[in-house]
């Protein structure tokens, strides 16, 4: 999904399916209220997109279990937890904007 469909040079799922299902479908999942909430795929949370373009797409998963996938950067991360019964120290979408984000380099940045 990371990469459009394509593993090791091979098609494995077609660049449209892989586009169509990590678009904002649903563009916001809670628009009765005053602010942007995230948008809804095909099974894929949108919680960055703007203009219809998707810039971070995720699978919530059961008690903390989160993957978020960042395109621009060439990113997948994966937090393994169980936050079912309290409240977490700190949440993965959390680590993900204020401490992993900010260490990376875009991928058309990147040193080859």
């Amino acid at each position: 999904m990371l990469r459009g469909g394509e593993w090791d040079g091979r098609r494995i799922v077609s660049r449209e399916w892989v586009e169509a299902s990590t678009s904002p479908i649903i563009p916001d999942v809670a628009p009765d209220n005053d602010r942007p909430d995230t948008g809804y795929g095909y099974q894929w949370w949108v919680p960055v997109h703007e203009d219809g373009e998707t810039r971070v797409f995720a699978g919530n998963g059961y008690g903390g279990q989160f993957l978020h996938v960042v395109p621009e950067y060439h990113l997948i991360s994966v937090f393994n937890g169980w936050t079912l019964h309290e409240r977490p120290e700190l949440f993965s979408w959390t680590a993900l904007q204020d401490r992993i984000l900010p260490t990376v380099v875009p991928a058309d940045e990147a040193p080859p």
